[in-house]
């Protein structure tokens, strides 16, 4: 029996091939008969790398999944439509990105994981009411904060605030706070302790880890420069 046919009857993911078609320049095609009853030829590459799973109907699916979402409500943020999906510099992750309307009237673009757990509820509005809230911890009297404050806010800030411009490289990338630190700058504060220094800021020892005890310290520019994440090298 022939390479050929020993891959009829075959099955590839949705596909099941049935007989060979014309052959092309990059090798044998195949015709295909998918679970939905649909008939395709592909190429035997394609098949056997993973490339082509069905005759288009997966796609499908997943494209009316994606419109499943729309006028989904997630806090004060209602789900508008598609936006352009997030890619981080080195390829690796890619993230859904939706269209929101938040109930103040601001239109925005948030990674929809950030919305599903929790970790993205408004525009931007939500952060600016809570850090103006007066508080009783000592750290914010009138026209005054603590360095500490400052830090909390900042992290909230480029981690949930989709107007921030770090925004994309923290929460737009899926770095997140430890619900802990999130719900309380008191319980942050006996984490991580005063600063020893003016000179020093908060730095995730795992840089792709997230905000949370056992993963940042108080460190100056210098430790923080050695710890940043590889830049993908550009051609010249």
């Amino acid at each position: 029996m022939t390479a050929k046919v020993e891959m009829i009857g075959k099955t590839f993911g949705r596909l099941t091939v049935i007989g060979e078609a014309t052959s092309d320049t990059q090798g044998p095609r195949w015709n295909c008969r998918c679970a939905c009853a649909g008939v395709t030829e592909v190429s035997g590459k394609k098949l056997r790398n993973g490339h082509t799973k069905s005759c288009g109907c997966l796609q499908d699916e997943t494209r009316r999944k994606k419109v499943d979402v729309i006028g989904l409500r997630f806090g004060r943020l209602v789900i508008t439509g598609e936006a352009e999906g997030y890619v981080s510099p080195s390829g690796k992750a890619r993230l859904r990105r939706v269209l929101v309307h938040c109930d103040c009237g601001n239109d925005s673009i948030v990674i929809l994981s950030s919305l599903r757990n929790g970790n993205t509820t408004s525009c931007g509005c939500y952060w600016h009411e809570r850090i103006n809230t007066p508080r009783k911890h000592g750290h914010t009297r009138k026209n005054w904060v603590s360095r500490e404050y400052k830090t909390w806010t900042g992290m909230i800030e480029r981690c949930e605030n989709p107007n921030s411009e770090k925004y994309p490289i923290y929460g737009g990338r899926g770095i997140t706070i430890c619900r802990e630190w999130r719900a309380s700058f008191a319980v942050f504060l006996r984490d991580m302790g005063l600063k020893p220094s003016s000179d020093l800021s908060i730095d995730r020892i795992d840089v792709n880890g997230n905000y949370e005890p056992g993963n940042c310290r108080w460190a100056t520019r210098s430790e923080q420069m050695r710890n940043q994440r590889p830049r993908k090298k550009t051609s010249k």
